[in-house]
């Protein structure tokens, strides 16, 4: 498959996958095109060596032009894209972990009480203008 995506002129450095398969999809929906059943498809490699051979990939990707605002000096897209994944996996390993079960219905009643018993406390000792 990969002969096919450097026979078609495609820089697999540049455009990887997903931006493939955007850019496939995007261009069949433009077209009013949809993709064949694999029953109905009698030679996949070559209707997608049609379909790619029908678009540009000359211009930038869409991961190029996602992390073009996003490289730190002297960072290459490539080194800005790995930073990015790597921060984006921290960030899902730091949601992930496993958080206190919410109040129960006794805990919620005792807060109500506690709050309510503050209140009167604050209110009783406040002192009042006199009028």
């Amino acid at each position: 498959m990969c002969d096919l995506l450097v026979d078609t002129g495609i820089d697999t450095d540049r455009w990887t996958g997903v931006d493939i398969a955007h850019a496939l999809n995007h261009d069949g929906t433009t077209r009013g095109w949809t993709w064949p059943t694999a029953h109905a498809m009698t030679s996949p490699l070559r209707m997608v060596a049609y379909r790619l051979s029908r678009l540009d990939w000359s211009g930038p990707s869409p991961t190029e032009l996602k992390i073009h605002d996003r490289t730190h000096k002297d960072e290459t897209p490539t080194d800005a894209a790995h930073r990015m994944i790597k921060t984006r996996h921290r960030a899902l390993v730091a949601t992930s972990i496993p958080q206190a079960r919410p109040a129960t219905g006794e805990h919620r009643r005792a807060m109500r009480e506690q709050l309510a018993t503050d209140l009167t406390a604050k209110r009783t000792a406040a002192p009042r203008c006199a009028r």
